[in-house]
């Protein structure tokens, strides 16, 4: 990508800024399309660093000292804003959160953070670039403009260059987001509980992926399973958005082995304040699309099965049988393509009737949006499942009246003042269109209901109310990182591969130490260069830990397995990518007290993963640990009986068999 010339002495500052932006704009791309070694990499990141360094705005706001530190964590918006641009729903409750908390912080010290799972790091994240970020973010549709792309450059510029981050003793981390495909995430939560003693707080928005997995990528469900046994495990409390998702939380978690008090969720309705856009330019904004006011009913989502965009296509093939051509108004459905859209937009090519009365819109900023609620003649959501449901209450800060099926968390959404029809049933569907397309003063009175007493939630409600919520809970626990209390049996280290709650066991992620592992993968945990740790202390009568470690391919490695800084040690060998059991024999006077098992192996090797095209350096694999139970008399025969027959998984542990123990 060719560079602007360097400006002459005496140039403006807004040159050079607009050099350094593009200077570090080429570098982000770079680091994001090419193959690099960590050392190009880092070469290429210090470039930024350097050049962030020529840019004003990228200095880094320090949080205000204060006895209360209220921090959130962005790491999935600083994922998803490289890809993308126009906040959806998630993205959109957390931008208009945090800024409201930023804008009046309610006696908080309010700060942003993000994980950074490269380096192993917590970062803190620079509030005035996260402003700017966010406010370019709903001015237009387009991820790839040069400007975009060099505002979300210099705002990941700015994160890398800063220093590592550690919580100030007792804060409160928040987590609004949708963590559950950051790598290794718990894992350093775990470690700012033990360093920081911080309480960690997140927002639950829905449980589809586990209710609803057909609706969602086997990847998405596989991560979002860990995720929920993670939060159960890690929370302090818990938000949730809706009754619904907060029911929902927790019978899921008793399918977990797991308790969870009905006063330990608090439920924070969600708001949607007015988009500006329904002034002046509004008529030519909708007409541009071939609309007219009042012609067209508005569906605002994303572009996916569970949204049930079929439904409502069906629904209009309905209204066309009936009515004909032009007596049934235009379908605009507003939202980028999602999960199996492919089927919802073949549904529109083989349909001629269809694509005559139905528009697929996408890249819709505020504005337009905006435009488009205020001359609809009313709103339609027909989803199988929400967590919440945003573009309803929107429909209704509009004051447009929305059609909802009466599933899940929409009748709350809808606050009494949207029209509900028997979720899965078409003719019900019809039923109610008719009756708002055709029945004008009935829709009227709807509107005019609307207009009088529903009063809209503002996003500064929303912030206002995480706040008084997170201040209810008790001061964090400085044992809220303790070593686990494991139960004999077989703790696998591999990532998880369920489709659902039934078939999960615990995890041995719940016992890694530290920093030194690499993400779970399908066969184990490699460790990273220094080693790998895993902490827990055992439960009585056990006094022998099996490992089950793997070696590198094409390598021998010799690995070395230290207890407790040393006081049991054992060495062993690994040649290839071969796989080997060691056991542990532990004294008494160990097993009373916390193990800290360090395995490092003084060989290691680079690797490439081929989804990031990033290269990382690998050590000793772990694929599981079996703990013996010290009470049956059979213990080595019951193990060489699993290994032999292939049934180590019938000696998983249940999910919730882990507790917590006092250090």
């Amino acid at each position: 990508m060719p560079l602007p010339p360097h400006g002459r002495a005496g140039a403006s500052d807004t040159s050079l800024d607009e050099t350094a932006a593009a200077a570090i704009e080429a570098l982000y791309m770079m680091l994001d399309d090419v193959r690099l070694s960590d050392s190009d990499a880092a070469a290429i990141r210090a470039a930024r660093a350097l050049l962030g360094r020529l840019r004003p705005e990228e200095q880094v706001s320090e949080v205000v000292d204060s006895n209360r530190f209220l921090f959130f964590d962005i790491s999935d918006l600083l994922g998803y804003f490289p890809h993308n641009r126009l906040p959806t729903g998630i993205q959109r409750v957390q931008v208009n959160t945090i800024l409201a908390l930023l804008d009046k912080a309610e006696g908080w010290s309010v700060g942003l953070c993000c994980f950074v799972e490269r380096d192993a790091t917590w970062r803190s994240v620079p509030t005035g670039l996260f402003r700017n970020v966010c406010a370019m973010s709903v001015a237009g549709g387009d991820a790839t403009a040069p400007g975009w792309r060099a505002q979300v450059a210099s705002l990941h510029t700015a994160v890398e260059a800063g220093p590592t981050f550690v919580f100030p003793h007792g804060a409160t981390l928040v987590n609004l987001g949708t963590s559950w495909w950051v790598e290794n995430y718990f894992m350093y939560l775990r470690e700012a509980k033990r360093q920081s003693a911080i309480r960690f707080i997140p927002f639950v928005h829905d449980m589809i992926p586990v209710l609803l997995p057909d609706y969602c990528i086997h990847e998405l469900v596989h991560e979002f399973i860990d995720w929920l046994d993670g939060i159960i495990e890690h929370a302090d409390g818990f938000l949730a958005n809706s009754d619904a998702t907060k029911a929902d939380l927790i019978a899921l978690a008793g399918r977990l082995g797991r308790t969870i008090a009905f006063d330990e969720v608090g439920v924070i309705p969600l708001a949607a304040e007015v988009r500006s856009g329904g002034g002046p330019n509004a008529d030519a904004l909708v007409a541009r699309r071939g609309l007219r006011s009042g012609n067209y009913v508005l569906f605002v989502s994303t572009v996916e099965i569970r949204k049930n965009h079929l439904g409502a296509f069906d629904a209009w093939q309905r209204l066309l049988a009936l009515h004909g051509r032009e007596k049934t108004p235009t379908l605009v459905c507003v939202g980028k393509r999602g999960f199996r859209s492919e089927q919802i937009y073949s549904r529109l090519e083989t349909s001629p009737e269809l694509r005559d009365r139905v528009l697929m819109l996408d890249r819709v900023d505020d504005e337009e949006l905006a435009a488009l609620y205020a001359h609809a003649l009313f709103t339609v959501y027909p989803s199988f499942y929400e967590g919440w449901g945003l573009p309803v209450t929107e429909s209704l800060c509009h004051g447009k009246v929305p059609l909802i099926a009466d599933n899940s968390s929409l009748p709350q959404a809808g606050d009494g003042f949207a029209v509900p029809f028997e979720s899965g049933s078409l003719g019900s569907f019809v039923t109610g269109l008719e009756s708002l397309i055709f029945d004008a003063s009935a829709r009227q009175r709807c509107e005019e209901r609307i207009r009088r007493d529903y009063r809209p939630r503002t996003w500064s409600e929303v912030a206002r109310d995480i706040a008084a919520r997170v201040a209810m809970l008790p001061a964090p626990s400085e044992d809220g990182a303790a070593a686990l209390l494991a139960p004999p049996g077989y703790y696998p280290m591999v990532r998880n591969r369920a489709l659902g709650l039934d078939h999960h066991r615990a995890s041995g992620e719940l016992l890694r130490s530290g920093g030194g592992w690499w993400r779970l993968e399908d066969f184990g945990c490699w460790t990273r260069a220094g080693g790998g740790e895993v902490r827990f202390r055992l439960a009585a009568g056990s006094t022998r830990i099996a490992l089950w470690l793997a070696g590198l391919a094409n390598h021998v490695t010799p690995v070395s397995v230290t207890v407790n800084g040393g006081a049991l040690r054992v060495e062993t060998v690994l040649h290839g990518d071969s796989r080997k059991w060691i056991f542990l024999d532990l004294p008494e006077a160990l097993t009373s007290n916390i193990l800290a098992i360090h395995i490092v192996g003084t060989t290691t090797m680079t690797v490439v993963d081929v989804a990031s095209a990033r290269s990382r350096e690998i050590g000793v694999g772990l694929c599981g640990i079996y703990i013996f139970d010290g009470s049956s008399p059979r213990p080595h025969l019951d193990f060489v009986e699993a290994i032999a027959l292939d049934g180590l998984r019938d000696r998983q542990l249940q999910p919730g068999a882990l507790r917590r123990h006092p250090e």
